[in-house]
């Protein structure tokens, strides 16, 4: 069994109080069996994936690259997971290939390791065409959130900033 770093992310805090991450870990698991690995370290990771301010994850991705010997593979429950800005995920993949770590995304099940190998191409290719779509869904989450709060602020009459006039109102008196 070869050793694997197992990384998990949401967007926001609010969105780990459910079964964010559990649902991400039950997805590795089972590709995890499949495909004999042994994770010996989790990250979980809260920040946006559709920027190129990502400290945290820029922080695990340098330490794969450092630990490559210990730990050959990064594995990721989905490739939305891994980024939502296409740019910023061919930039992560050639970072980490170009230092041989072995990458993996679970749900896809779609492993990026050796440049040698005869299907490399279109693993990359797959990797790319679901990136697209994770770039994709993360510009109509945007355009969709944008639209909501434009809406909520038509109605109020003023833009909603989550605080409130006095500690009893839940919301603005025009309403």
């Amino acid at each position: 069994m070869e050793k694997a770093r197992r990384i998990l992310r949401e967007s926001q805090e609010s969105l780990t109080e459910g079964f964010g991450f559990e649902i991400q870990r039950d997805t590795c698991l089972r590709f995890e069996d499949t495909h004999e690995l042994t994770v010996v370290k989790e990250y979980n990771l809260v920040e946006s994936s559709t920027t190129w301010e990502r400290s945290k994850f820029e922080e695990v991705i340098w330490e794969a690259i450092k630990e490559v010997r210990e730990v050959p593979w990064v594995e990721l429950p989905r490739i939305d997971r891994f980024a939502r800005n296409i740019e910023a995920a061919a930039y992560y993949l050639g970072l980490l290939r170009k230092n041989g770590v072995r990458i993996a995304f679970a749900q896809e099940n779609i492993i990026i390791d050796d440049s040698s190998q005869p299907d490399a191409p279109m693993k990359v290719m797959m990797f790319f065409m679901h990136g697209f779509k994770a770039d994709q869904d993360g510009r109509q989450i945007k355009h969709n959130t944008a639209g909501g709060q434009n809406k909520l602020a038509e109605e109020a009459k003023e833009v909603p900033n989550g605080m409130v006039g006095w500690p009893f109102d839940y919301l603005p008196k025009r309403i």
